[in-house]
């Protein structure tokens, strides 16, 4: 829709529409950096052609392009459709007319249910659910109790863990990627880490190894002999997980166009971002915490659009490490600069452990807001120096085995 305002805007004043001007009437309308740097490279194939574009034409691509939110690559795709010999009046009403569709589209997503009307319905998938229970599950996070209480993290849902800096985030991100990607492809974007990292960490937790040691080099023979295992059983076993290396400041329709590129290849069943504190949203705000509020919507959104269920982490604030501290119970109203972001998201997980319970190997959960089940709290193995998060009873470098005690 900003590409197409932007064309009416420059017709309407009777103004060349160059790179720059597109750029400054962007950035007028508080348009982040690198959503500018798309929607002009969008524009510009189509400014500098000078050519003809059917309007009706137009209409049908930018309708089904709405349908799959690629906003930006409309004025690409119409581009594409031009001849020369075009006038300035009928780019501006191309333009118009693909204003008109793109809002069209947002309109015809609504959809009214009437519940009468689907009693039949939903009485045949209570009785087809009893029957194929796994038919119905969502993406099951390999942590016993979450997904026992979730019954799998379901497409359209978002989920974000939230906890006090060196709480174990992006380690938590990071084993909820990797057991669903035993099973299922997944999308990990690491901000915070770079990607050498990210692998490092999946090698000490695949291999069950002292992180540190492998990160210097200086494993034992015998923990050395298993990594070096580890990395030729990797060759198959670490197929499905996609480690995307993000830039900070980066924004949800970038994280799209990311995902949308791996869907050609791969069927992405999760997506884990490393963490929504480090991206900016689509639009530029002065106070920071309606930043984080709006770039929760629009992770919601684009859950909700791709169909894949989202995982993110956000701080705690100051609040929180002192209630720990004092040893009281956390909640949302510890979610760091905005308590609205806990509205967009459908699971909200607090995770704590003091330095006794780092040592004792104890990571302590609280989920705080279920919006479509119960709330709890349980504990998980935690073994840092492994990268390791889990169920309780589980025999260390061996996850085939799950009826033995972890070892000392």
């Amino acid at each position: 829709q900003r590409a197409f305002r932007a064309i009416v805007w420059a017709h309407e004043r009777r103004e060349s529409l160059t790179r720059e001007t597109l750029l400054w009437w962007l950035e007028r309308q508080g348009v982040s950096e690198d959503v500018r740097v798309s929607v002009t490279l969008a524009c510009e194939s189509a400014l500098e052609s000078g050519s003809r574009l059917s309007v009706s034409a137009a209409s049908e691509t930018l309708r089904d392009l709405q349908k799959r939110r690629l906003a930006f690559g409309v004025v690409t795709d119409m581009a594409a459709r031009l001849k020369n010999g075009n006038t300035g009046a009928e780019v501006l009403a191309a333009a118009r007319t693909g204003l008109d569709a793109a809002q069209a589209g947002v309109a015809g997503s609504v959809r009214v249910v009437t519940v009468s009307d689907t009693v039949d319905a939903r009485r045949a998938e209570y009785e087809d659910q009893e029957k194929n229970p796994n038919k119905y599950r969502g993406v099951l996070l390999g942590i016993d109790e979450l997904d026992k209480i979730t019954n799998g993290i379901y497409p359209q849902e978002t989920m974000l863990i939230v906890g006090r800096q060196g709480s174990g985030k992006t380690r938590v991100l990071f084993n909820l990627a990797y057991n669903v990607a035993r099973t299922n492809h997944v999308a990990f974007f690491t901000i915070e880490m770079p990607a050498a990292q990210i692998q490092r960490i999946y090698s000490s937790r695949d291999a069950m190894v002292d992180y540190l040691s492998l990160k210097t080099a200086k494993l034992n023979e015998k923990d050395r002999e298993k990594y070096f295992e580890t990395l030729e059983r990797q060759r198959e076993s670490a197929k499905k997980f996609h480690i995307v290396d993000m830039p900070r400041g980066c924004s949800a329709s970038v994280v799209e166009s990311q995902v949308r590129a791996l869907l050609s290849a791969f069927s992405i069943k999760l997506i884990v971002i490393d963490y929504i504190g480090l991206m900016e949203s689509s639009r530029q705000w002065r106070d920071s915490w309606k930043e984080v509020e709006q770039i929760g919507r629009e992770l919601k959104q684009l859950s909700r659009a791709l169909q894949i269920p989202i995982i993110s982490a956000a701080q705690g604030n100051r609040d929180m490490a002192k209630a720990l501290k004092d040893g009281e119970e956390v909640g949302l109203e510890n979610v760091a600069l905005s308590d609205r972001l806990s509205d967009h998201a459908d699971i909200i997980i607090l995770i704590h452990a003091s330095q006794a319970d780092v040592m004792g190997g104890v990571l302590h959960w609280n989920v705080a807001k279920h919006r479509d089940g119960t709330r709890s709290q349980f504990d998980t193995f935690f073994l840092s120096q492994c990268n390791f998060i889990g169920n309780r009873v589980v025999e260390l470098g061996n996850d085939n085995s799950r009826d033995r005690k972890p070892a000392d």
